[in-house]
């Protein structure tokens, strides 16, 4: 028997922003939290978000309230620019959204979570959100920590990479820049900015 959803009353769908503020608690992970706590997603031992039930205003609903039941497990995230993966949610007229590696840290840690600091991977692996990958840590530890291992310049402001895989950027220039950007895991805009010598200038042929 499908059981009343108190306060959850529209269903997941996609949404396409992927505009997201990392350091500020967001209404789309307040209502996904809220989600998580009715039943309707939940995380596996890998981080991963699945939508184990689902909402509907059919037979059975009165008043207007929607009912939840239960579904095929389904997983509910999708990957983003800089591979930073999201939950998309929301009604026709409005969408939210839920970095993932926020929403497991708070849900491993009861709802609690410092506002103003982001959620960092450890492993830096963005796609890797278990509890035990991600920690509360300021911005300037964050932007340490990357530039320690290799994998942000404070020269270029961009994800740091090697001088061959500049060369081989521009030696590639014929290919579609998403395609370029999704295998160095950098943005569209940095491929063509070092095609055309904007950036990383110094590295030469």
């Amino acid at each position: 028997m499908p059981t009343p959803c108190i306060g959850i009353r529209f269903p997941v769908c996609s949404g396409n922003d992927t505009n997201i503020q990392e350091t500020e608690v967001s209404e789309g992970e307040r209502l996904a939290y809220a989600m998580v706590q009715e039943g309707i997603i939940r995380f596996d031992d890998e981080g991963h978000l699945w939508r184990v039930s689902e909402l509907y205003n059919g037979p059975g609903a009165k008043g207007g309230v929607l009912m939840r039941r239960a579904c095929e497990p389904r997983l509910a995230e999708k990957k983003v620019r800089g591979d930073y993966v999201v939950f998309c949610f929301g009604t026709h007229k409005k969408t939210y959204q839920a970095m993932i590696n926020r929403l497991s840290y708070i849900v491993a840690h009861n709802g609690e979570i410092n506002d103003a600091l982001p959620v960092d991977h450890i492993d830096f692996d963005r796609r890797n959100n278990r509890p035990s990958n991600l920690q509360q840590v300021t911005v300037m530890e964050n932007n340490h920590r990357s530039i320690a291992a290799g994998r942000w310049s404070p020269r270029s402001r961009h994800l740091l990479l090697t001088d061959d895989q500049v060369r081989d950027i521009r030696r590639r220039s014929s290919e579609p820049d998403a395609r370029l950007a999704k295998e160095y895991g950098c943005s569209r805009p940095l491929v063509n900015h070092i095609q055309h010598y904007r950036a990383y200038a110094w590295v030469k042929e």
